[in-house]
Parts: C-alpha cells; sequence; structure tokens
C-alpha cells in the first residue's frame, strides 16, 4: 500500500500541472480505499500483502480487531483525502466543463455561467485550441472572450498549482539554505 500511496503522491506532485489533470489519479484511489474496504469487510487482506502474510502464519491474531483496526485507518484515509480533495467527482459540472467545455452539459451548469458556456461550446477555434493547447494555457486565452466561465475555470485550476509552486520553491530554498551552512 505504501508504494500505491507513493506513486499517487508523486502523480499529483509532477511539474506544470492542475488538479483537473489529475482528477483520474484522486477518483482511483478514492475507489480503491472502497475496494480495499469491501475485501477486509469479508475477510480478504490480499491487498496488504504483510498483514496478509502475518495473519496466514497462524499466529494468535484475532481477525475480528485487526479488521475494525483496518476498516477504522481505511475509514480515516478516506476522509482525510476527500479533505484535501472534496469536489473530485463526476458529477461536478464545473470541472466537467473545465475539463472539456465542448462535451458540457450546461444545464447543469449555474444559470450565471449557462449562455457564456453555450458560445463557447460552438466555438470552433477554441475548440481547435483546446485540442492543441495546455488546459491553463486554453482558459487563460479565453478568459477575456468568456470571462465568467473562464473566471471559474482559473479558479478551479489554479489553486493547486499554485499551492504546489509554493511548496516546490519553499523546498528548494530550504535545501540551498541547508547546503550553505
Amino acid at each position: 500500500m505504501q508504494s500505491i500511496i507513493t506513486a499517487v503522491t508523486r502523480k499529483l506532485q509532477e511539474r506544470n500541472t492542475n488538479i483537473i489533470a489529475h482528477t483520474d489519479v484522486i477518483r482511483a484511489f478514492t475507489e480503491k480505499i472502497h475496494l480495499w474496504k469491501r475485501k477486509v469487510q469479508v475477510g480478504n487482506f490480499s491487498s496488504f500483502s504483510h498483514l496478509n502474510e502475518l495473519l496466514s502464519e497462524k499466529r494468535k491474531i484475532e481477525k475480528y480487531v485487526v479488521t475494525k483496526e483496518v476498516l477504522s485507518h481505511l475509514d480515516s484515509l478516506a476522509e482525510e483525502f476527500m479533505h484535501y480533495f472534496p469536489d473530485v467527482s463526476m458529477e461536478n459540472s464545473l470541472w466537467t466543463l473545465v475539463q472539456n467545455p465542448f462535451n458540457t452539459d450546461v444545464e447543469l451548469l449555474l444559470e450565471s455561467l449557462q449562455e457564456e458556456a453555450i458560445d463557447l461550446k460552438y466555438d470552433s477555434s477554441a475548440k481547435k485550441d483546446f485540442e492543441t493547447m495546455k488546459l491553463e494555457e486554453f482558459w487563460v486565452k479565453y478568459l477575456l472572450m468568456y470571462p465568467k466561465v473562464g473566471e471559474e475555470a482559473l479558479r478551479a485550476i489554479l489553486p493547486f498549482s499554485s499551492t504546489y509552486l509554493c511548496e516546490a520553491g519553499f523546498y528548494a530554498l530550504v535545501l540551498k539554505t541547508k547546503q550553505r551552512n
């Protein structure tokens, strides 16, 4: 499980990324937590190789206690993960708009965004740009043409990138300071 968490962390901390681009990673990890819980509830610990090995060695470990503890830990993990990524779901219409404004059910958006979203949805030059540009570049370019939709899109994208860049810069500064000392 540690390697899975490390892989998720690595994917979420890639350079030049945003939270929208990693919704698949977040959804997959959340679904894995639910899968692990279902397996553990029926006494299957195969997802946790070391624990599974311990339990199969016929030691006097009470499976009920272990099951209860593992489920508690998985619940905590899921809660903590959803604390950091609360709106990661396919049902979030704004995220769907940001990911692909040309394949969005406009009626699910806030009323204040609907007309502008329709204009964008049928803008063929914007569609060509969307296919060739990075997500952030696309939304910055079309911010002036579609200010309401663009502002909401950038508001969804930028916090993650900004926070990551801030933390990465701080970490680099700390390393340089330690090396100088």
